[in-house]
């Protein structure tokens, strides 16, 4: 597609990244994915090679949306929290993270199941130290999944699957590892909310409720769940090893005719996103509302027209962000304005949330993706 690579990148840890790369749609299955080339995989070395998880907060997991609680809270706790109240999982167990980092999903599995012992795949040891002090945890594998020995009674994969060459082909190395009635769980952005997401460099595939749910039906699983609801704009997936009868494992092409054209609708809304952003800048005081994906890609478009950013988590409050102040809503200027740097459904919740403060709230441009 080529309004795709017309369009700067963003890191999911998030750093800007300069325009390029490919983005297709498969006409089977209506998978959105990204060219798995040579040049991603300098990308992504590159990326890796200075890669900081949450570094806006000290390594504090940015916080979503609960919609149960109506409060924002960590993402991991809401995800955990979520699980162990709809599936039994027993007092003691095993339980692997793949793509750990440093270990904030373990730490709330840790909270949330003290009885468990814990464990976590990762590319390298440079969060070994910080992963060692989490109660319950074992043993960091710096290896490929397929290599990982023993089983687990939970398996997670939160926001690590997109980044791998080969999805199915982790999913089906880790069915084995499942102990009989075991789950796995996986988190990703929904793309079909969440147009930022095709801008990640380093997300190879980019899922929706019916390609999460095909890829892990091909390759050993019986899908238990696919949930929307539980992190706004994102996909929360729970599966067990399958007995041989699921089915399921062929795609809708009435699906994946819809999605091409959906893709492009996205890619427009970011190119008219940027567009309205920078004509808003203008009028007097101007902050974007987020220190995440959306607002660094947003702030690198709009350049010295940013004055400041606008976080809800206390954990970057207080700090600075693209050599920019962090205020909290209530400690914006009086009379600012605020550009909500969000998916418009998400923008709506917040602008209703802060509509008390004495400060412009500025919602993006609605769109039909």
């Amino acid at each position: 597609m080529d309004a795709f690579s017309e369009l700067p990148r963003i890191t999911s840890d998030c750093r800007t990244f300069p325009k390029g790369g490919k983005l297709a749609v498969c006409n089977a299955c209506g998978t959105v994915q990204k060219f798995c080339d040579s040049q991603w995989f300098e990308e992504i070395r590159s990326i890796y090679a200075q890669y900081a998880t949450y570094y806006q907060g000290d390594g504090d997991e940015q916080i979503v949306f609960d919609g149960r609680t109506g409060k924002v809270r960590r993402r991991s706790d809401v995800i955990v929290e979520r699980l162990t109240a709809e599936f039994a999982l027993p007092r003691a167990g095993k339980a692997l993270d793949i793509g750990c980092g440093g270990g904030v999903t373990l730490r709330t599995v840790s909270n949330v199941l003290p009885g468990w012992t814990l464990y976590g795949q990762d590319l390298d040891q440079r969060n070994a130290e910080r992963l060692a002090h989490i109660p319950g945890f074992q043993h960091l594998f710096v290896s490929t999944p397929i290599d990982i020995p023993g089983q687990f009674d939970l398996i997670t994969l939160i926001h690590s699957i997109e980044h791998f060459p080969d999805p199915g082909a982790v999913l089906r190395a880790l069915v084995d590892k499942l102990t009989p009635g075991g789950l796995l769980l996986v988190q990703v952005c929904n793309t079909e909310r969440n147009s930022y997401d095709l801008l990640i460099a380093d997300h190879l595939t980019h899922f929706a409720p019916a390609t999460l749910e095909l890829i892990a039906a091909r390759n050993g699983y019986s899908v238990l769940t696919v949930e929307t609801e539980w992190v706004a704009k994102e996909l929360s997936m729970v599966a067990r090893r399958s007995d041989g009868t699921a089915g399921g494992t062929r795609p809708d092409p009435q699906y994946a005719a819809r999605v091409q054209p959906r893709v492009r609708s996205q890619l427009a809304w970011l190119g008219a996103l940027a567009e309205d952003a920078s004509r808003r800048s203008v009028e007097g005081r101007f902050g974007l509302f987020g220190t995440s994906i959306c607002a660094t890609w947003l702030a690198a478009s709009l350049g010295d027209k940013v004055e400041f950013f606008v976080d809800e988590d206390p954990s970057r409050q207080g700090k600075t962000f693209m050599d920019r102040p962090v205020f909290s809503p209530q400690q914006v200027p009086a009379g600012s304005n605020v550009y909500l740097a969000l998916v418009p459904e998400v923008a709506a919740l917040v602008a209703s949330r802060l509509a008390a403060l004495p400060i412009q709230l500025v919602q993006p441009p609605g769109t039909s993706a």
